[in-house]
């Protein structure tokens, strides 16, 4: 009896099939914007894992090499002998950067230089810590490290022998880009 009451008074009840296609549509429209900006922020999300991985990572290399000492030569407290000395003076400085004779492991090294050419990861071999033990979690990670005298440096200005850039580079296996943490060492 409602039903026809409505009719005479002309009030329709319900939707037209045209009115429930188109909110079909519209919502399906706005269902894949939602699905695109879930599946973007998923994907950054992974990215900012590797990038927080490499950054711990990286500060965990610097730390390691940071605690040795400037040069072979150097004492501990810095200083003498290779102040402000032509690195090519053998009986003063190290001339070749990179582990000297008998530091063929990086349990050896004692100095920064001597982590020169430093690799180790993706694959390969495994990262290790400073004491040896495997780093769990990071299978896909390479580490490689440079160390070039820098004193010269523009933002130094000192002598070239009197400070080192120390460079690691992180990468994984998927990139062929990675991340770069950069230290200078002066000899102090």
């Amino acid at each position: 009896m409602q039903a026809i009451a409505m009719r005479k008074h002309g009030v329709q009840g319900g939707f037209t099939l045209i009115e429930m296609v188109a909110s079909i549509v519209i919502l399906a429209i706005a269902l894949v914007g939602v699905a695109n900006m879930v599946s973007l922020g998923t994907g950054n999300s992974a990215n900012t894992l590797l990038q927080t991985r490499a950054m711990a990572l990286g500060e965990s290399y610097l730390d390691e090499i940071m605690g040795r000492r400037f040069d072979e030569r150097s004492a501990a407290s810095g200083f003498d002998p290779c102040y402000g000395l032509d690195p090519m003076d053998p009986e003063r400085c190290s001339a070749v950067l990179g582990p000297d004779p008998g530091e063929s492991s990086r349990d050896r090294y004692d100095d920064v230089d001597d982590y020169n050419g430093f690799e180790e990861g993706d694959g390969a071999t495994l990262l290790e810590d400073v004491e040896g033990n495997e780093r769990e979690g990071y299978e896909n990670f390479h580490v490689a490290v440079a160390v070039r005298y820098a004193g010269d440096d523009e933002v130094l200005g000192l002598d070239e022998t009197d400070a080192k850039l120390i460079t690691v580079t992180i990468t994984t296996r998927d990139q062929e880009e990675g991340w770069e943490f950069s230290v200078y060492r002066a000899n102090y």
